[in-house]
């Protein structure tokens, strides 16, 4: 989980997902913030409602050849 979506910027990684549920509306997924002014900031423009969306970014791998 990145903030603004800068790489040099992560809040989470998948490890530290604790639960995802889809549902027909969408996606709720909790993760644990770092203790960090970062992880401060993120926490609280949620909890203020500045930010109240997120967007998802992904590699796919290539795909693997039989040798």
């Amino acid at each position: 989980m990145l903030w603004q979506h800068q790489t040099d910027s992560p809040l989470s990684r998948t490890k530290t997902v604790f639960e995802t549920v889809t549902h027909t509306s969408g996606l709720d997924f909790v993760a644990t913030l770092p203790r960090s002014p970062l992880g401060q900031t993120a926490y609280q423009a949620v909890a203020d409602g500045t930010v109240d969306s997120v967007s998802f970014g992904f590699n796919i791998e290539p795909a693997a050849t039989s040798g």
